[in-house]
């Protein structure tokens, strides 16, 4: 993630705060299995964000912070953003979605998103790409997964990139640093 997305995108007076899985994958079964199927090592996972975005918090206001995860990691910036109602400042959720069955999904309803997005405060702005034909995320949930953040009053961006390739593009890293411009320009307004 430093190589790819983090140094790249890096702007004057940005720290990155980078969990890392301690076995390099934070669940052991698909974002998409009902949730209790990858306890309880989502709860961990997300526990690990949580610390980070913790101390984060403690240095700025949510609307300052713009959470960013690939893969399994943008599942679960995506599942804890929607369970920590801030007003983030933004998300970029590349190539990833909500954890758990979708609710036409759903076989358990405990385990599947709410039908409404919860009346919160959701994040500012979030972008989203995934490849068309990507072999780890089904674009339905990664548009599921928009449409939800759109719901909670974010600006929602989504590409969808006309191939196979699960990887972070140059598209992914502009779309960052813009983000991060954004974040910028609110705060010295």
């Amino acid at each position: 993630m430093i190589e790819h997305l983090a140094r790249p995108a890096q702007r004057p007076a940005t720290a990155w705060l980078l969990p890392r899985s301690p076995s390099r994958s934070w669940y052991p079964h698909p974002h998409s299995a009902p949730i209790l199927d990858n306890q309880p090592h989502l709860d961990e996972a997300l526990a690990a964000v949580d610390d980070a975005t913790q101390h984060a918090l403690t240095h700025r206001p949510p609307s300052r912070i713009l959470l960013v995860g690939f893969s399994q990691g943008a599942c679960l910036i995506s599942e804890y953003a929607a369970r920590n109602p801030h007003n983030w400042g933004a998300l970029a959720i590349l190539t990833g979605s909500r954890m758990g069955p979708v609710p036409d999904e759903a076989l358990r309803p405990v385990d599947t998103w709410p039908d409404d997005p919860p009346d919160h405060r959701g994040p500012r702005r979030v972008y989203t790409s995934t490849a068309a034909h990507d072999p780890w995320m089904d674009v339905a949930r990664l548009i599921a997964t928009a449409d939800y953040f759109t719901e909670c009053g974010a600006d929602v961006v989504v590409e969808i990139f006309p191939d196979d390739q699960h990887m972070i593009r140059p598209a992914d890293v502009a779309h960052l640093r813009l983000l991060v411009d954004k974040l910028d320009m609110t705060w010295h307004r």
